[in-house]
């Protein structure tokens, strides 16, 4: 049995900051209990924000996990040009950023939703996740959505000569969660972007490609969340590279009935339990 606080229901303070990745600012929060027995990182996904995750954060942390997340560059309240990046690795510095502010003493877990999980599966390829566990929930590792020729056309063209233009990302909120709360907050949240840029978009499609082919490479412990409805990252994709992963401990759930955000989906603590064990 994990140790926990013997009070689970008080909550430990949320503290809020900021720390330098480059030239830009990276909006964190905090979350420390006494004595934690775990350290967890969230990363969160594209056009999303770290705020969002409170709940699922404070509920770890009551249980004696030191919690935090950062919202990347370009998204949420961290600096940078929306939904931009010059390359896509330079998610792969914010990512380093924070995970060498970690207690060194204190087990680490790295917790990707998403774009976020793509961030994670990348680091942990190229041998720059040092944790004891990874855990990869809803991860974009292919795009279900369906993209025409001409789309791929114009994102290409766009990346080269207009990267940070902002276009619709056809996400509606329906497509993330079938909790309605939850979905109306997301709707009307100003920090949540409704748009993608080809710069992103291209660079993100050519990361998906690579952790794709090098999935032997994967050898983290890892945990594999998959929503069974997922209109967003395939479900496919992700449990082919469950299969092919190098990982000597590793363990798949599938959730069936569940929309691409598990963290923030109807009966989300059976799931939050599920990353807790």
């Amino acid at each position: 049995m994990n140790p926990e606080l013997t009070n689970i229901h008080e909550l430990p303070e949320i503290h809020q900051d900021t720390i330098a990745s480059g030239a830009e600012r990276l909006h964190r929060f905090v979350i420390a209990p006494p004595q934690p027995w775990a350290q967890l990182v969230l990363l969160h996904g594209y056009g999303d924000h770290a705020g969002r995750y409170l709940e699922f954060l404070q509920w770890m942390a009551s249980r004696g996990i030191g919690c935090q997340a950062i919202d990347f560059r370009g998204q949420g309240r961290s600096t940078g040009r929306r939904g931009f990046v010059r390359k896509w690795e330079e998610y792969l510095d914010d990512l380093k950023v924070i995970l060498d502010m970690q207690d060194s003493s204190i087990p680490l877990f790295v917790l990707g939703h998403s774009h976020g999980a793509l961030i994670a599966t990348a680091a942990a390829i190229g041998k720059q996740l040092r944790a004891q566990g990874c855990i990869l929930a809803s991860p974009y590792l292919e795009l279900r959505m369906a993209v025409s020729w001409r789309q791929e056309i114009l994102a290409a063209i766009g990346s080269r000569f207009l990267p940070a233009l902002r276009a619709k990302s056809g996400v509606g909120t329906e497509m993330l969660t079938r909790d309605p709360q939850i979905a109306e907050k997301t709707r009307t949240d100003p920090l949540c972007e409704g748009s993608a840029t080809p710069r992103w978009f291209v660079t993100a499609r050519r990361a998906q490609k690579y952790v794709r082919s090098h999935a032997a490479d994967f050898t983290q412990p890892l945990l594999m969340l998959v929503a069974g409805e997922d209109r967003i990252a395939e479900p496919a994709a992700s449990i082919r590279f469950f299969e092919e992963a190098g990982s000597t401990d590793k363990t798949l759930r599938f959730y069936e009935d569940h929309r691409h955000e598990l963290l923030l989906e109807i009966g989300r603590e059976m799931i939050f339990e599920e990353i807790r064990k």
